[in-house]
């Protein structure tokens, strides 16, 4: 059996923590698994994982609407994943 991991990270699209972060987290992993069915024809035969998400904590800087903080990150983590 194959695995796929697929990474996604709203921040880095400069996303609001809020709603539009998670619509933003859950299309990327759409778009990954998509792409995945295209190549092998089916859905079947591979096992397909969220790699790695996140937010970045106190320190980060901040990325377009996106903002870094402890506050956001326990935000994304509690509504994206």
């Amino acid at each position: 059996m194959k695995l796929f991991l697929a990474n996604a990270f709203a921040y880095w699209q400069g996303d609001n923590v809020g709603s539009g972060a998670t619509e933003t987290y859950f299309d990327d992993i759409q778009q990954a698994l998509g792409h995945i069915q295209d190549l092998t024809g089916s859905l079947e035969g591979f096992e397909f994982w969220n790699g790695e998400t996140g937010w970045p904590t106190d320190g980060g800087d901040d990325y377009g609407a996106a903002k870094a903080g402890t506050k956001n990150a326990e935000k994304y983590y509690q509504e994206a994943v």
